[in-house]
């Protein structure tokens, strides 16, 4: 009876260093800084979509858009264009708490844009944020 309750008590404490690891580890993902890129859209040039493609994945995606065009996220490969994207409304932010490929297809309105150009930013974050959409000041 002994030995078997050594074995439980072994193997409990076994699982429990392992989710200690498993936690310290996500900690440490959290004091990751996300990573910042900038992407420029340039009506002139026609330049209205934009893959980014980082290779890893992300726990969480943000973009901040602070021109007065609406702009696009599309995770599934498509284009990053009205009706077959998630818009982010002009003049604000949007943090998704999702995992995300290392292929994502960001774009901006043709028509908001026109001729001008604009930038958008996204981060890419190792630990899972919370949602948030909101307007920019």
């Amino acid at each position: 009876m002994n030995e078997q309750l050594q074995e439980a008590q072994d193997h409990a404490l076994e699982e429990f260093l392992v989710a200690i690891r498993d936690l310290a580890g996500f900690a440490r993902q959290r004091e990751i800084p996300a990573e910042l890129r900038a992407l420029v859209f340039d009506g002139s040039a026609g330049v209205y979509e934009q893959l980014d493609d980082v290779g890893a994945p992300a726990r969480s995606f943000a973009v901040i858009n602070p021109v007065e065009a609406t702009a696009y996220i599309n995770f599934g490969g498509g284009q990053a264009r009205e009706g077959s994207a998630i818009p982010v409304p002009p003049r604000s932010a949007l943090v998704m708490p999702i995992a995300t490929p290392g292929h994502v297809m960001l774009g901006v309105d043709q028509t908001d844009l026109g001729e001008d150009e604009a930038t958008i930013y996204r981060l890419r974050f190792h630990s899972v944020q919370p949602f948030f959409l909101g307007a920019l000041g």
